[in-house]
């Protein structure tokens, strides 16, 4: 049997959320920055990302992982991360499946209690930390610089080119924060605006009326979760029903019933899980069509 292509890699999960890490067969990406080659990716071999996720080799709620030469120095590996719509910036139950590959494979050292593993995507640095207990993995977590280097490249403060070119909120004033950052009199379309922020970065927009407030918080590519605050019962619904997130959130944050649907919109994700609709998003469903049998 003669193979076009191979493939390598290893399937993972974290907490059930599936997690393929291609370790091998990537081609060579051009570009100075993950987030150059993430783009490249994305332009140049968008069959090999779906040979990866769909079927007959994966499914609907597969994401993957590509592991490629970092642009980081002090980076471990480079990560591409791709889902059924594309290429994405960041994945964070992929960050810590990766760190835990990495020192489960021997691919970064392990030492005990805590081995820091560097990841170098398309967000910035992302650092994760994973517990090791007698020779074995017992737990971690990943955090990424992202927010840090927000702040740093509004203030004028020096980093390395990677950190300013990829976490620059244009234009944007920083109106106060320690551990994280809050900027106001952020220029329209800016990526801080857009894109997912790895860390605790919030950004002040003023509106007119509830058309504008629907639009701005519309204007993000992604739409994981929304929170409303009003005094008005009509106005929650009115808002709700027409902001573009899995999950709305009104007068409170971060509620969860595991039997409620759960998922993203837009750039956030496909389908729902949670209760019965897990069912369905882990699920082949096969549709038999037969024509009429003589009697």
């Amino acid at each position: 049997m003669r193979f076009l292509r191979v493939v390598p890699a290893l399937d993972y999960h974290t907490e059930g959320e599936p997690m393929r890490i291609v370790n091998g067969g990537v081609p060579t990406l051009a570009g100075r920055t993950m987030l150059e080659r993430s783009a490249r990716f994305a332009a140049d071999h968008d069959g090999l990302r779906r040979m990866i996720l769909f079927e007959p080799r994966g499914h609907a709620a597969m994401c993957a992982a590509l592991l490629v030469p970092p642009s980081d120095p002090a980076a471990d590996t480079g990560v591409v991360f791709v889902e059924p719509l594309g290429v994405v910036h960041m994945c964070g139950h992929g960050a810590i499946a990766i760190a835990t590959m990495l020192v489960e494979t021997g691919a970064t050292a392990m030492r005990e209690p805590e081995t820091p593993v560097v990841l170098d995507t398309a967000a910035g640095r992302v650092t994760a930390r994973v517990r090791v207990d007698g020779g074995r993995v017992s737990g971690g977590g990943a955090r990424s610089e992202l927010w840090l280097r927000i702040v740093a490249s509004v203030l004028g403060l020096p980093l390395e080119r990677t950190a300013v070119e990829e976490g620059a909120a244009y234009g944007a004033a920083l109106l106060g924060g320690v551990a994280g950052g809050v900027f106001g009199d952020v220029p329209e379309g800016a990526e801080v605006l857009r894109k997912e922020v790895f860390g605790p970065v919030l950004t002040l927009q003023t509106f007119e009326d509830e058309e504008e407030a629907i639009a701005l918080a519309n204007e993000t590519d992604y739409g994981l979760a929304a929170i409303v605050y009003t005094g008005d019962r009509e106005r929650a619904e009115r808002v709700s029903e027409r902001v573009v997130a899995g999950t709305v959130w009104v007068n409170s944050f971060f509620v969860r019933d595991l039997r409620a649907p759960f998922g993203g919109a837009k750039s956030s994700g496909v389908g729902r899980e949670g209760g019965v609709y897990s069912f369905d998003f882990y699920a082949d469903v096969k549709n038999v069509c037969s024509a009429p049998w003589e009697d």
